[in-house]
């Protein structure tokens, strides 16, 4: 037989072994590909920035964290902040983050918008309110956070703390090959002090000015409860402030009077009208009693229109009426000489 035909069968069989091999080999490197994709992948990298959060492995966080967060708050900071929540509802969410699912994600060429569904602690609900001061009770005994997070987390569970899904999107930026969280400190910090600015106008009771410095912080991010919340409360108060002026004074003065069975009292008797369209529940006079040097001497805020046993009955103040008032001072004052002053303090709307 031709030695030719067992070097070509020899040939071939090598060849077929060899592409075989060829063959199997890139299949490996193919799954290990996708394998190492996958568990690198935007939405497994916020799981492990979750999980390390939780697990107050905060070493772990920073380094899932974008470079360009980094230049603007160093691991230092980072481990400080994280170590001195700034409210129990802060603890409180970082303690049930093993709770949030993924929602839908946005792809870019370099960057994911991932948008994470949340628990909260809700607060309008007054259950969870006492549940909340009962976790800031035990929160308090444990200062370095050892186990709090998981304590809080079986507290949740097992005492059903209402809890609200709060959407909150998340981005990641890839960088060096690696999906990285991308916080945007840059603009929290503006938003810090934009928010510290606003706080300084309200200690000056410069309230216009601070609603435009809360409304720049919703520019910069548009689901900032602090912000809002704030707006509402300024809002409210110049609302009333407004409307105060709007309140009037018919008459109010003090005088000695005799009550059966009790002899001489000393009273504040006064009529107030409202000149305003809207109807009000509830209002707060503010009286001071001085003496003849002007120092005061008795001062408490009455409610003509709800305050039971002060006042003739309760009662709504509506629009263009008149209400009348009489107040009995219970303390004796002996040096009152007949001086009074007095202001609308707050009202209550309908």
């Amino acid at each position: 037989m031709d030695k030719s035909i067992f070097s070509d069968n020899r040939f071939k069989k090598s060849l077929i072994f060899f592409s075989a091999l060829l063959f199997f080999l890139l299949f490996i490197l193919i799954n290990f590909k996708l394998l190492t994709d996958r568990l690198s992948s935007p939405s497994l990298v916020l799981k492990k920035y979750f999980k390390s959060l939780y697990l107050q492995d905060y070493q772990k966080s920073y380094q899932l964290i974008h470079n360009k967060d980094k230049k603007y708050k160093s691991f230092q900071e980072f481990l400080r902040e994280k170590n001195s929540p700034s409210s129990i509802k802060d603890i409180i969410e970082a303690s049930v983050l093993p709770l949030s699912r993924i929602g839908t994600i946005k792809t870019s060429k370099n960057e994911i918008e991932i948008e994470v569904i949340q628990k909260t602690p809700d607060t309008d609900n007054a259950a969870s309110l006492q549940l909340i001061k009962k976790i800031e009770s035990f929160s308090k005994e444990d200062t370095q956070g050892k186990v709090r997070n998981r304590n809080i987390l079986k507290f949740v569970k097992n005492n059903s703390i209402p809890l609200k899904d709060s959407p909150k999107k998340y981005h990641l930026i890839s960088e060096k090959g690696k999906w990285k969280v991308y916080l945007n400190w840059e603009r929290l910090l503006e938003i810090k002090g934009e928010l510290e600015a606003a706080k300084k106008h309200e200690i000056n009771n410069e309230l216009e000015q601070a609603i435009k410095k809360y409304n720049t912080v919703l520019k910069l991010d548009n689901q900032n409860e602090k912000a809002k919340e704030r707006i509402n409360v300024i809002s409210s108060i110049i609302k009333k402030r407004e409307y105060i002026s709007k309140i009037k004074f018919i008459k109010i003065e003090a005088k000695w009077y005799k009550e059966p069975k009790l002899g001489k009292k000393l009273g504040i008797f006064g009529e107030i009208k409202n000149n305003g369209n809207a109807t009000i529940k509830d209002i707060q006079i503010e009286i001071k009693l001085l003496d003849q040097n002007g120092e005061i001497i008795f001062e408490e805020d009455i409610s003509p229109i709800s305050e039971e046993g002060k006042v003739t009955k309760a009662r709504l103040f509506k629009p263009n009426s008149i209400v009348k008032f009489g107040y009995r001072i219970e303390d004796p004052l002996p040096k009152w000489k007949g001086k009074i002053s007095y202001r609308v303090k707050n009202i209550l709307f309908e």
